[in-house]
């Protein structure tokens, strides 16, 4: 009997873990307030009569570690997708840090217009800061969207 149990058991886990990495979390903001995102994450903020989706693609995080001495200061990139009703999946990419040819920037505010409206998307942090001593792939990006 035992000898079926297992095998079932071990597919149920397998099942269970695959729905839950292929299913995208949504979460509902208003316009103005900070909200976090990680890679794969959507949010739809709402507010003044417009709603506006963002979904975090890709974030790369090549900053240097705060243990370490480093000759660059290095950069932090988010990739993201925006849509709303009028256009969708405009692909924006924002960067904190020493983002060159720019100056050298702790949050990144970039203006933008999706669908004929217009929107300050800013991005705060990314977090976690590297260490030598982790090397975490989740990370998590902070940001604050405002409508012109």
């Amino acid at each position: 009997m035992l000898n079926y149990i297992y095998p079932f058991l071990l597919l149920l886990l397998m099942w269970q873990c695959q729905n839950d990495s292929t299913k995208p979390q949504t979460e509902d903001v208003k316009f103005g307030e900070t909200f976090s995102l990680v890679r794969g994450e959507q949010v739809e903020i709402t507010g003044e009569g417009e709603t506006l989706t963002l979904k975090l693609q890709n974030v790369i995080d090549s900053r240097c570690p705060s243990d370490a001495n480093c000759v660059w200061l290095g950069n932090a990139t988010a990739t993201f997708t925006a849509s709303n009703a009028q256009e969708s999946d405009k692909e924006l990419q924002m960067c904190i840090g020493d983002c060159r040819p720019a100056p050298v920037r702790s949050k990144h505010t970039l203006t933008v217009t999706v669908g004929g409206t217009g929107y300050n998307i800013i991005l705060k942090e990314v977090l976690p800061y590297p260490s030598s001593e982790e090397r975490g792939d989740k990370k998590e990006v902070r940001m604050v969207v405002e409508v012109l």
